[in-house]
C-alpha cells in the first residue's frame, strides 16, 4: 500500500486506473512515439509481465497478452485455478504469441530441517512486527536475529499468521522443499517456478539455493 500511495498523482491509490497505467507502460517501453520518451530506449524484445495474486490481475494479463506471475510469495492463498484462467482468456499478441505462466513462491531451504524452520520463524517474526508496527524498546525498526526471534512470545495472532503463510511455501531439506515445490506446480498448473528465499544471513541464502539446485540437478 506504501508503494501504491507513493506512485499515486495526488498520494491516494486508485486501482481502478491500473489497466490504463499498464497500457501507458507498455507504450512507454514498446512504442517509438509515445510521449513522454523513455530514454534510453529499451530492447524491443524486452519482455514486460505482469506479477498479480489475484483473478483481476490473471485477467488483465490475458486481455493485454502478457506473461504472467503469480505472486504466492505475496499471497499464499491465492486460488489455484488463476493460472487455468489466465491461459484460457489469453489475447496473443506479436510480442506474446502464447501464454507463459511463472508461480514465484517463498522457499527456506536448509541442510537441517530444523536450520530451515529457524530461518522461517526469523522471516515471519520480523514480517509481523513490521506489518503491526512493532518497535525495539530503543524506537527502532531493526530486524530481529534469528537468536531474538526464537525468544519472542507466541501469540495466537503470531501462530495464526505463521499458519496462513505457511500454506504453498517450501520449509526444511531439499528432499522436503523439492517435494513441495513439485506439488505447488502440479495444483497451479505453472510453466516455471521462482522462489525468495529472505533468509537473515546472506550465507544461508545462497546455501539455500545452492541446495535447492543441487536438490533438482541430482
Amino acid at each position: 500500500m506504501s508503494t501504491a500511495m507513493a506512485l499515486a498523482t495526488d498520494g491516494e491509490p486508485k486501482f481502478e486506473r491500473f489497466p490504463k497505467l499498464v497500457e501507458e507502460l507498455i507504450n512507454y517501453l514498446r512504442s517509438d512515439d509515445y510521449t513522454p520518451i523513455v530514454s534510453p530506449k529499451p530492447p524491443k524484445d524486452l519482455p514486460i509481465w505482469m506479477l498479480g495474486t489475484s483473478p483481476d490481475s490473471a485477467e488483465l494479463a490475458a486481455i493485454k497478452g502478457l506473461p504472467y506471475n503469480l505472486g504466492l510469495f505475496i499471497n499464499p492463498n491465492a486460488e489455484i485455478g488463476l493460472i487455468d484462467y489466465y491461459k484460457r482468456n489469453f489475447k496473443p499478441t506479436i510480442e506474446q504469441e502464447k501464454p507463459q505462466a511463472i508461480v514465484t513462491m517463498s522457499v527456506f531451504c536448509g541442510d537441517t530441517e530444523e536450520q530451515a524452520k529457524a530461518s522461517q520463524l526469523t522471516f515471519d517474526v520480523n514480517f509481523y512486527r513490521y506489518i503491526t508496527g512493532q518497535r525495539n524498546t530503543d524506537g527502532s525498526g531493526g530486524l530481529f536475529t534469528p537468536q531474538q526471534a526464537l525468544l519472542y512470545p507466541m501469540s495466537p495472532q503470531l501462530n495464526e499468521f505463521i499458519r496462513q503463510r505457511s500454506q504453498n511455501r517450501a520449509v526444511g531439506t531439499p528432499e522436503q522443499v523439492k517435494q513441495v515445490i513439485e506439488a505447488v506446480v502440479n495444483s497451479y498448473h505453472t510453466d516455471e517456478v521462482m522462489v525468495v528465499t529472505n533468509m537473515y544471513y546472506f550465507e544461508d541464502r545462497k546455501r539455500s539455493f545452492e541446495l535447492l539446485k543441487e536438490a533438482f540437478t541430482d
